[in-house]
């Protein structure tokens, strides 16, 4: 097999690539190793990453001051960040906004308050040439009326304090620069994002704002794509199941697909479990052209990787699954092609991507030892 993550540009097809697998079994090493590669070669790259010491390849001195690395957290210098309206490809904007909105919304909330909203949303929408969720914040208060009135007091606590605030841009639209580095990398570690299993109607007012600020975390990265149509781009995102979960997310990864045939994005979506991703395989194949299956947890989650790769879970094939090393992987590429691959660095290389805490400590030792 020959690997490029470019195929799905050049052959017309979807361009994503989905990693699937147990922790420590290589996903953020491999797609760590595609990244650097993908910036040592000029392209553009988008990481999100709620782990920073996993994604410690940005620091390299090799990439000085090409990097940007943005720690989310309730800051007001980066108030409005996520926006939607200022991030979303055209298309969502409407929609991305009411999904964020309405996450902030009470549990109990009064049915009449989503009514209130999808209307100021949909005003903005027409008459505001640069919207953003601070105008939507506005036409809900010039409306009037009681239930309004109360929604805005309500939306307003979020509007300039905590994590909420990453999402409401102020009116004149002034917020920090994202962008303008060949590399971008989010550290997510601050956002509270519910467990793995938790249904979404059961989601505390915290994780609904952390599972929303995170798809908006997508977004701006499909904006920050956008801007660079002739350059090969490359997006990584580690919370999956997070998009993956509603038909506002996978809406979002639809998109990031057309982007990826249309300006050469490559958008790489990890998770641990195969069942996060929640999909049939025919529905896998329209969003991710490739995908990835990393040492499975258990036999049931080799049966489910065996969904995404569109294998027969013949009992061989599940012990494969859950025995393979930690770079192992059984691989379907662009072109349907299935291998089981090795993910091989060199240990210069493996020092910039290395995610065991332990064996980074051992490198170190190594180096400092050679030093002398």
């Amino acid at each position: 097999m020959r690997w490029n993550p470019a195929d799905g540009s050049k052959l017309n097809r979807a361009a994503g690539i989905l990693m699937v697998g147990d922790s420590g079994a290589g996903k953020t090493t491999a797609g760590g190793k595609l990244a650097m590669e993908a910036a040592l070669d000029e392209a553009i790259v988008f990481d999100s990453t709620g782990k920073q010491d996993d994604h410690h390849w940005q620091s390299d001195p090799a990439l000085g001051d090409r990097v940007d690395v943005v720690t989310l957290g309730a800051d007001r210098h980066l108030r409005g960040l996520l926006d939607p309206w200022r991030n979303a490809p055209p298309e969502l904007r409407s929609d991305a906004a009411t999904d964020f909105l309405t996450a902030l919304l009470p549990r109990l909330a009064p049915a009449v308050w989503e009514t209130e909203l999808q209307q100021a949303v949909a005003a903005v929408r027409e008459h505001e040439a640069r919207p953003t969720n601070s105008h939507v914040l506005r036409a809900l208060r010039a409306r009037g009326g009681d239930e309004a009135i109360a929604l805005v007091e309500h939306l307003e606590t979020y509007a300039t304090n905590g994590l909420a605030q990453l999402g409401f841009a102020p009116l004149d639209g002034s917020v920090r620069a994202i962008g303008d580095r060949q590399i971008t990398c989010m550290v997510t570690e601050n956002l509270p994002v519910p467990a793995r299993g938790v249904s979404r109607s059961e989601y505390e007012p915290l994780e609904r704002q952390g599972a929303a600020l995170t798809k908006l975390i997508a977004l701006l990265g499909m904006g920050v794509m956008s801007r660079f149509p002739d350059r090969q781009k490359f997006m990584c995102f580690d919370e999956a199941r997070l998009l993956l979960d509603d038909p506002a997310g996978r809406r979002m990864i639809d998109s990031a697909q057309r982007l990826g045939r249309s300006k050469q994005v490559v958008p790489v979506i990890a998770t641990q479990y195969a069942a996060d991703v929640g999909l049939e395989r025919g529905s896998v194949g329209a969003l991710f052209g490739a995908v990835w299956a990393f040492r499975a947890v258990d036999e049931a989650d080799a049966r489910q990787q065996c969904e995404l790769l569109g294998i027969d879970p013949e009992p061989d094939t599940l012990q494969t699954q859950v025995g393979l090393d930690d770079g192992q992987a059984t691989v379907r590429d662009h072109r349907g092609q299935i291998e089981t691959i090795q993910v091989t660095l060199p240990a210069s290389f493996r020092r910039r991507v290395e995610t065991n805490p332990l064996k980074r400590a051992a490198q170190r030792q190594a180096v400092a030892t050679d030093a002398r």
